[in-house]
């Protein structure tokens, strides 16, 4: 039998070395199940008066219970996206402090995305507006989330802010994870 630490173990052992605080990555699981569940209900809030005339209930609940599988996914792949650039980054631009700067990215990332998200409904933005405007867009959101993280890396109140809103979210974000996950169980039920 080999020894824990042999030489074939020290690779694994780095990389785990690599990953963030298991709490830290929880919190920010959390960060990321909290806006797309959020946003999701919202248009499901939206669309849902218009499902009832036409679906029956267990049709309008396979809807829904889609739709919130789906967000699970994307709370997935977005927080993997994350955990990735944790471990191939520099540790002191996002390992360091995950929790604050991890869920002050979700929290940016999504409100960005409303906003557009909003401007596309609007009008044919892509259409009307040139690579310029898309461009400075993109650039003021990359200013406002570095203006953000530079003010959590050098003052402790602002750190300690976010990490107090995480907290909170963290809460309600059991709630929504329940929800998906009643839903792939709905979604299952539909397909077997």
């Amino acid at each position: 039998m080999r020894p824990f630490s042999s030489a074939a173990d020290r690779p694994r052992a780095e990389l785990w070395g690599l990953l963030p605080p298991k709490r830290e990555m929880l919190y920010v699981f959390a960060v990321c199940v909290f806006p797309v569940n959020l946003w999701s209900m919202l248009n499901l809030l939206q669309q849902i008066p218009a499902w009832r005339l036409r679906l029956g209930a267990w049709d309008l609940i396979g809807a829904v219970a889609y739709s919130q599988s789906f967000a699970l996914v994307e709370i997935c792949i977005l927080f993997l996206m994350l955990v990735v650039l944790a471990v191939l980054l520099p540790g002191r631009l996002l390992r360091d402090k995950f929790l604050s700067v991890g869920s002050l990215f979700v929290l940016f990332a999504a409100a960005w995305t409303v906003v557009m998200h909003r401007v596309t409904d609007c009008c044919d933005a892509f259409s009307i507006w040139g690579a310029g405007d898309i461009a400075l867009l993109l650039l003021g959101y990359v200013l406002c989330f570095v203006l953000v993280q530079v003010l959590v890396r050098f003052d402790a109140s602002a750190d300690r802010a976010v990490r107090g809103l995480v907290e909170r979210i963290a809460v309600l974000s059991v709630f929504y994870l329940a929800v998906d996950v009643i839903s792939v169980g709905v979604v299952l039920v539909r397909n077997v």
